[in-house]
């Protein structure tokens, strides 16, 4: 499970600027959580249900999130010397990569990237161009949000790692690295939701 300390330690070895994704991520992150709470609030009521225990859960795993990403945020925002040109983006999205045992390659595919653009997504992973584009910056907060999922369900990588590879029946007997890999952005959003509605968030 990717902890907040773990998040905390990498930034300030390798300190960041404080882009305006990583205020607009966490922001999101709340405002994703009291979205969830209300509709939880909204179907307890419909069914009769006490909501205490429900609530409980939301606030557990939504604060898990947020408390990844202020880790994130506020280490690299205390850091002293803003040495490296990688974004919290970039950062993250190596991270996850090396937690899902990708190669280097693959985040052109997670980003939705052409074959022909190897080279800017060189460019992006080294530091020397922004990552620009409302599409791009939401393909890495689903990112972080299924990546978000997976550490609630799975302790342990090598399980997650292994259910990654797996194919599923509701993924139409893909795998949902198959589906990540595709570069498509409605595969990436088909298994966020799919992982949502698992989770029960």
């Amino acid at each position: 499970m990717l902890q907040a300390n773990e998040i905390a330690n990498a930034s300030l070895r390798h300190p960041v600027r404080v882009l305006p994704y990583e205020l607009q991520a966490q922001a999101h992150t709340q405002a994703h959580m009291q979205e969830r709470i209300a509709s939880i609030h909204e179907k307890a009521e419909t069914k009769g249900h006490g909501t205490t225990g429900l609530l409980d859960k939301a606030f557990r795993f939504e604060s898990g999130a947020m408390s990844q990403l202020a880790a994130f945020t506020n280490a690299a925002a205390q850091s002293s010397s803003f040495t490296s040109p990688l974004s919290g983006q970039i950062q993250f999205l190596l991270k996850l990569m090396e937690l899902w045992q990708l190669p280097r390659d693959d985040a052109r595919l997670l980003l939705g990237y052409g074959d022909d653009e190897r080279q800017k997504v060189n460019d992006l992973l080294e530091g020397r161009i922004p990552l620009q584009g409302p599409d791009r910056e939401e393909r890495v907060a689903s990112l972080f949000r299924i990546r978000s999922l997976l550490s609630s369900l799975f302790r342990d990588i090598n399980a997650e790692n292994e259910w990654l590879r797996e194919p599923r029946p509701a993924l139409g007997q893909r795998s949902p690295l198959e589906l990540l890999r595709s570069g498509s952005f409605e595969h990436l959003l088909t298994l966020r939701h799919f992982l949502e509605h698992n989770s029960g968030l």
